[in-house]
Parts: C-alpha cells; sequence; structure tokens
C-alpha cells in the first residue's frame, strides 16, 4: 500500500512552481485579522487543512454505487447523478404549460442552470409544445455587431432549429421598418402562425449579450413585449411563444434597462440553492463513500454545497487507490482553487475567535 504524504510533502505539492505566491498571499491575507499572529498560526492553518484532506480521502470503501460521470458540462437528461430541488420542480412545472410562459433561471456559474434548463425543455417537450435551445455562450462577436445583425441571426438560427428553409429570412428583412419590427413581424407571421403547437425557446447563458448594451436592449425589449402581448391575450399568436432563460449577473448591475421594457421583472423567478448536507450524503452513498457525520462536514467546510465543486471532489475521491497523493499534485490551478477556499475556511475561524491564542513559533 502506498504511504501517504507527509505534512512537508504537501506543503511542497501545494506550493510548488509558483506557489511561493499563493503563500504571500496568504499571509498577507490572514495577518490583519488576527490579534496575536506568529508563524505557527500558519503552519497550524495547513496542518488542519492537510488533516482535513488526508481524512476525506481515507474514507472511501467501496466500488461505486453507479456508473462514475465527470462532472464537467451539464447533467445529462438520462443521468443518475443529477440532483433535484423537489420545492424548485413544482414552481416550474405548472409555469411552463401556461400561455405564453416565461420563467427565469438565476444562479452563479456551474450551479445546475443549463441543466435545469434541459430538463424544463424535456417536460415542455413531452406536453406537447415545439422546443428550441439556443446558447449565447457558442456565439461569435461579430453577431453582437449590431442590433439589426443579432436579431436576424436570432431569427435564421431559429429557423433552421425548427426546420424551416433558411432563405425565407432574407426574404422578409427587407424595407424601410427597423430591426425589431422585422423581427416581430418575422417571428408572428413565419414562426408562430406556421407551427401547429406552442414554441418553447431556452435561451442560456443571456449574460453573454450584457456587454454589447445596445443589442441586450433591443432584445430584451421584445422578450417583455411579446410576453406582455401573450398574457393579455391581445395577439393570439404569442400566447404560443414562451421562454426559459438563464443568467449568473444581476442585470441591472450591467444594463440601463427600463422596468417596462425588462424581460427580468416578469414572469417567474427561480434561484438555484447549493446543495444542503441530506443532498450531498446521497452523492457521497453514490460515489460508494462510507462517511460518517465528521468527514461530511469537512467536506462542505471546505467547498460549500456548491454542485460543481461537491460533485468534482466525489469524483477524484472515488476514482482509485492513488486518488490522495494525485489529488497533491494536480495542477497549480486546482491547488490555487484549494488556497482560495482554505484561506476564506481560516478567515471564517479566525472571526469566531479560533486559534487566536498565541502559539510558540516554529
Amino acid at each position: 500500500m502506498t504511504e501517504d504524504p507527509s505534512f512537508e510533502d504537501f506543503l511542497k505539492y501545494l506550493f510548488s512552481g509558483n506557489g511561493w505566491v499563493l503563500a504571500t498571499v496568504a499571509i498577507a491575507t490572514i495577518v490583519p485579522f488576527v490579534e496575536h499572529f506568529c508563524e505557527g498560526c500558519i503552519k497550524r492553518f495547513f496542518k488542519r487543512l492537510y488533516g482535513d484532506l488526508k481524512s476525506l480521502f481515507h474514507h472511501w470503501r467501496h466500488p461505486p454505487a453507479l456508473p462514475l460521470e465527470s462532472p464537467t458540462g451539464p447533467v445529462p437528461l438520462n443521468s443518475p447523478w443529477y440532483v433535484e430541488f423537489p420545492h424548485i420542480t413544482s414552481q416550474w412545472q405548472p409555469e411552463i404549460v401556461k400561455s405564453a410562459a416565461l420563467i427565469r433561471v438565476k444562479a452563479p456559474r456551474q450551479m445546475g442552470k443549463t441543466s435545469l434548463m434541459k430538463r424544463m425543455l424535456d417536460y415542455a417537450y413531452h406536453h406537447g409544445p415545439r422546443t428550441v435551445f439556443f446558447s449565447f455562450e457558442k456565439l461569435n462577436v461579430e453577431v453582437f455587431a449590431t442590433p439589426e445583425t443579432f436579431l436576424q441571426y436570432f431569427c435564421a438560427s431559429l429557423t433552421d432549429e425548427l426546420g424551416f428553409p433558411p432563405f425565407q429570412v432574407a426574404q422578409h428583412w427587407q424595407g424601410e421598418l427597423d430591426c425589431n419590427m422585422k423581427c416581430d413581424r418575422y417571428f408572428r407571421e413565419q414562426l408562430l402562425l406556421k407551427l401547429d403547437r406552442p414554441l418553447v425557446i431556452g435561451l442560456d447563458e443571456v449574460d453573454s449579450i450584457f456587454p454589447y448594451s445596445e443589442v441586450a436592449k433591443e432584445f430584451f425589449k421584445l422578450l417583455r413585449a411579446w410576453h406582455v402581448d401573450g398574457v393579455g391575450g391581445n395577439i393570439p399568436a404569442w400566447e404560443k411563444l414562451k421562454f426559459v432563460i438563464t443568467h449568473s449577473q444581476e442585470v441591472y448591475a450591467s444594463l440601463s434597462l427600463e422596468l417596462n421594457q425588462s424581460p427580468f421583472n416578469v414572469g417567474v423567478d427561480i434561484q438555484l440553492p447549493e446543495f444542503d448536507l441530506t443532498q450531498v450524503q446521497t452523492l457521497v452513498q453514490c460515489h460508494g463513500l462510507v462517511w460518517q457525520t465528521k468527514p461530511l462536514q469537512r467536506l462542505m467546510k471546505l467547498i460549500g454545497g456548491h454542485p460543481y465543486l461537491v460533485r468534482k471532489a466525489l469524483f477524484e475521491i472515488s476514482r482509485g487507490p492513488s486518488r490522495w497523493r494525485s489529488f497533491l499534485k494536480k495542477p497549480l490551478p486546482m491547488r490555487v482553487s484549494i488556497m482560495t477556499i482554505s484561506i476564506a475556511i481560516y478567515l471564517i475561524c479566525v472571526s469566531n475567535r479560533r486559534w487566536r491564542k498565541p502559539c510558540k513559533p516554529w
């Protein structure tokens, strides 16, 4: 059996390469918060981190209960690794079958927004509507050159996804009307009126459009108008159009949207939470880890209940017998992440007046 790395090995792995920069940042961050600062404070901090990580890796016992699945990217629809939030499901399922529905999902990156959107679209599809997934992250910068460029591309992309002739966009993008009116007319006449059922459009990571303020304002103005027309029943075609929108940033911090021209203050707002202790425990068991309360609490103390970080940590821990040593040998970016989390934990402990007692030098 491979011997575990010593505490000295741990420090060497953690601070190798440009690690001295991390050490400097750590000390500079910690010093202002410690009343009786000395080198022993730093040493106790890293020894505690070393012990916590070592304990986590040593509680692996059984093969995973399910085939391991990389946590990178959205969780597939049929994946047994998807963790559902029942209270959130009860919010969006009744809403997405309504006419002119608009659902907004907000959460930091890698919290599961796209995975949830995929499930919303799948649920809608099995209840009748056509569905289209539109990712803003995949678009080239040129698409955002002007509002007209973007809106024409948006119409062309949806036309292609729905299987209509792509050339019809250029044919109908003629005349003296402004780009918003052209887009409005095209949607109503060439998409909605030609569909025999409702259309649900998933707009994923709309944050990507925020830097292009003029494009964003015109686009969001249209979304708001379409939703209001659909809810009001003024124009029957718009009742068939529904949207699911995901974003990470606070919209009003990036754009100066008029309240009556924003889609972010209408419809249903959903904010994704972190995993709770019970959900993390379920994932721990699925990874074949036999943990009591203490190691589980240590994991959550290190990374909280962030969905991606929890799954990534458990995925790495459960992959094999060399997991502890290989974890310490991860590339510098991962060690930077560990370092950031560790400093945050240290400051929390300091705020609770732990480790403030004077200590002996190294």
